[in-house]
């Protein structure tokens, strides 16, 4: 049985910038209290997914970023 060894770590900030990646993906640039963070969001420039507004610029939102096996933290 595998575990699960990701780390999480929750966020609140402003969307700052948003830069197209792939079809519905998109990077996401947010300022929050303790520096700046940058990451990638799945599905999030579709209109009907239900986390499109939380990524608008200059929306204030709550994040939970969680790494993925196997890549670099970007923080």
């Amino acid at each position: 049985m595998a575990t699960n060894n990701k780390k999480t770590k929750n966020i609140n900030g402003y969307v700052i910038r948003i830069s197209p990646y792939k079809e519905s993906d998109a990077m996401v640039t947010v300022l929050a209290e303790d520096g700046l963070y940058s990451f990638g969001a799945k599905g999030v420039k579709n209109p009907s997914q239900k986390n499109f507004s939380s990524i608008q610029p200059l929306s204030f939102s709550t994040f939970t970023l969680s790494e993925s096996e196997g890549e670099e933290k970007h923080y």
